[in-house]
């Protein structure tokens, strides 16, 4: 599976099944500040949206459509990146991501920014084989 450290204490990895209620109770603490921008938070009413959610991104990662990771901060769910709607031919894709409320001004936001925008176009190309080696993120190689 996907894991990449971006930095002290920071890493993100494929969301999984084992994160839903970790997650889930992100999400919900932090349901009033992502209201103006997130607008699936409130369609997300429990732990099994939440794995819905998580079971899903995965079937569009196995299909190359899809990269959602959880933005882990010292070993705890923090937030999520996403890149969505991946087109290799026209080598596009939406990027999304969120921080929880209480991880708000810890320099997380910076950290995803600088993961999105260093290797964003390998997501787009290539999404389950991405490769990094020296990148400006920081940490070891690492393959999915």
């Amino acid at each position: 599976m996907f894991s990449r450290v971006v930095g002290q204490g920071l890493e993100l990895r494929l969301l999984e099944d084992r994160y839903a209620e970790e997650l889930f109770g992100l999400s919900d603490r932090s349901r009033e500040h992502l209201r103006p921008w997130m607008p699936w938070i409130d369609r997300t009413r429990c732990v099994e949206d939440t794995r819905a959610f998580i079971r899903g991104s995965l079937e569009e990662y196995s299909r190359g459509e899809a990269l959602v990771t959880g933005i882990f901060y010292n070993g705890n769910v923090a937030g999520v990146l996403s890149f969505h709607n991946i087109d290799r031919v026209n080598r596009s894709a939406t990027i999304d991501y969120w921080i929880g409320v209480e991880y708000q001004r810890k320099g997380l936001s910076r950290s995803a920014e600088a993961f999105r925008a260093s290797v964003g176009h390998q997501a787009v190309v290539e999404p389950r084989r991405l490769r990094f080696k020296n990148s400006r993120c920081g940490g070891r190689d690492s393959n999915p």
